[in-house]
């Protein structure tokens, strides 16, 4: 949904077309963040798969399909949602118990990434295939000649 919003906005600025409704920002940025929700979810856990953690794999695909439901409930369809319209009011779509779910969502997904969180922040088999791998250090950044943030996260400033 982030693309259909970004494709929105341009549409809209293109044209010189304002929004009738704040409800509509509103409306867009939290499907935006159920979206970015989702996508780190599914990351997170097929790492943690990778690494040799199961239970964060299903927890994360539970939170997963309670997020593709509300997908679902606004415009039918779960994987490939279309949702956004350029200039459209969408407070007529969103009916009051949808919120109320989005709502017991966060506090249930909350607990999910503390489990999560916990599961793998003190995994000794976690800590022992990541830590110090991949490390760089200093010299490392001129003799490859690494810029952006893995050049900054050594303590290098923007010039």
């Amino acid at each position: 949904m982030n693309q259909e919003h970004a494709y929105c906005l341009s549409i809209e600025k293109l044209l010189n077309i304002q929004n009738q409704s704040k409800h509509t920002n509103y409306i867009r940025i939290l499907f935006d963040e159920l979206t970015r929700i989702l996508n780190h979810m599914l990351a997170v856990a097929c790492h943690a798969l990778d690494i040799g953690s199961m239970s964060s794999i299903f927890w994360s695909f539970e939170e997963r399909e309670n997020i593709m439901e509300f997908y679902e409930r606004v415009c039918g369809a779960r994987m490939h949602a279309a949702f956004h319209r350029t200039n459209l009011n969408f407070i007529h779509i969103l009916e009051f118990n949808l919120l109320k779910d989005i709502l017991k969502f966060i506090k249930n997904c909350y607990k999910t990434l503390n489990e999560m969180h916990n599961v793998l922040t003190y995994n000794k088999i976690w800590k022992k295939r990541l830590i110090n791998i991949g490390s760089i250090n200093l010299s490392n950044v001129y003799s490859w000649s690494l810029t952006g943030i893995l050049a900054r996260s050594l303590g290098l400033k923007k010039t």
